[in-house]
C-alpha cells in the first residue's frame, strides 16, 4: 500500500495553513487514526535557523515525522533525527555544496533529496547539479536511496542506471515503473487535502 504524505508549513509551533494558525494535534487528529507521514516545512528554521524541536518532540510519539529545516550544513541534521524525526530531507536551494551531501551520508540514512527540477519557494538561486535526474544519479552514487520528485520527472527516472535501488515519492500522479531498481512509496499531498477530507 502506498505511503500517504501530507506537507505543511510550521511556525512558532502551529501549522500555518491558508494563512490561519492550526493546531498541529488538530492535524494528527484529521488524520484519523490512518498510519501517514506528517511532512514538517519548518519556516522559523529557514528564516533563521531556529529549529523547532519541541515540536517534532511533541508530534512524534502521534505520528511519523518528516522534517525539512532548509538545511545547509551536514551536522544540522542530527537535531531533528534525535528529536523524533523519521527522516530529514534536503533540497538544492539550500544544501549545494558536494562534501556537504556526502558528510550527511557519514550521519544518518535517514535523509530524503527533494530532487524537483523547480523549487517550490520558487528560488531561482539553487544547485542544479542536484535537482532532477541528474541530481538523483549523482546523489544516488553517493549513497542516497530517498527521493521526492514531481510525477513529471518520473517517466524520465524509469530509464536511469542507479547504483543502489532508489525509494520514490511523488508528488503528482504515480504511473507504474518497469525499472526494478525504483520503488515507488506513495505520493505527497498538500495538507488542503488533508483538511479538506476532514470538514
Amino acid at each position: 500500500m502506498a505511503q500517504e504524505v501530507y506537507e505543511l508549513d510550521i511556525s512558532k509551533g502551529w501549522v500555518i495553513h491558508a494563512g490561519e494558525r492550526i493546531d498541529p494535534f488538530d492535524v494528527i487528529d484529521a488524520l484519523g487514526g490512518r498510519k501517514a507521514v506528517l511532512y514538517l516545512h519548518d519556516m522559523d528554521c529557514r528564516s533563521r535557523y531556529r529549529p523547532q524541536l519541541d515540536l517534532i518532540q511533541d508530534m512524534s510519539p502521534e505520528v511519523s515525522i518528516w522534517y525539512d529545516g532548509a538545511f545547509r550544513y551536514a551536522e544540522w541534521i542530527i537535531d531533528p533525527l534525535v528529536s523524533g524525526a523519521e527522516m530529514v530531507v534536503l533540497n538544492a536551494a539550500y544544501m549545494r555544496n558536494l562534501d556537504e551531501y556526502r558528510k550527511v551520508m557519514t550521519l544518518s540514512g535517514n535523509v530524503a533529496v527533494d530532487a524537483a527540477s523547480e523549487h517550490e519557494d520558487r528560488i531561482t538561486d539553487y544547485a542544479r547539479q542536484f535537482t532532477g535526474i541528474d541530481g538523483i544519479l549523482r546523489l544516488n552514487n553517493l549513497g542516497y536511496e530517498h527521493f521526492i520528485l514531481p510525477a513529471e520527472d518520473i517517466a524520465h527516472l524509469d530509464n536511469a542506471s542507479l547504483a543502489i535501488p532508489a525509494k520514490v515519492w511523488v508528488r503528482g500522479e504515480m504511473r507504474a515503473m518497469s525499472n526494478k531498481n525504483i520503488v515507488l512509496m506513495g505520493n505527497i499531498k498538500s495538507i488542503e487535502e488533508l483538511m479538506v477530507a476532514d470538514e
